[in-house]
């Protein structure tokens, strides 16, 4: 084998395992902009019924923030650590359950007669946006 086969050989191994590994990847990660101090939850369209909404945020290195909600709207909460540089968020749960969801996850959770999607995702200035919705 020469060594232009060897090259051509080993490039297009790299190319395969690269559209592997991202095929494979179940949750689109991407970073938070470092210097948000801040996130926003988004909720519209939940039923008055379904209120209070119970939001625990997760950051790395454990700092947590849990907020209740009582109506739709617009909300902008302080990240619960110091800032900046912005700790990186790892999850969010509603009613303080057990299906976190992580960065890029939308998840459908169904509390009593209350079915709500959750999103974790992020702005047009990579800063961490939480929406809530109803299914």
């Amino acid at each position: 084998m020469t060594n232009r086969n060897f090259l051509s050989t080993f490039i297009a191994l790299m190319a395969m395992m690269t559209i592997a590994i991202v095929a494979g990847t179940s949750t689109a990660r991407a970073q938070q902009n470092l210097n948000c101090c801040s996130y926003s939850v988004e909720i519209s369209g939940v039923k008055p019924e379904c209120f209070p909404i119970r939001l625990k945020t997760q950051w790395v290195p454990g700092f947590t923030d849990i907020i209740n909600y009582t109506a739709n709207g617009v909300y902008w909460n302080p990240i619960p650590a110091p800032c900046p540089p912005a700790p990186a968020f790892d999850w969010v749960s509603l009613q303080l359950g057990v299906n976190p969801i992580h960065l890029g996850e939308t998840k459908t959770i169904v509390i009593g007669g209350c079915c709500y999607k959750v999103t974790a995702t992020l702005n047009p200035n990579f800063c961490i946006l939480i929406r809530i919705t109803p299914c």
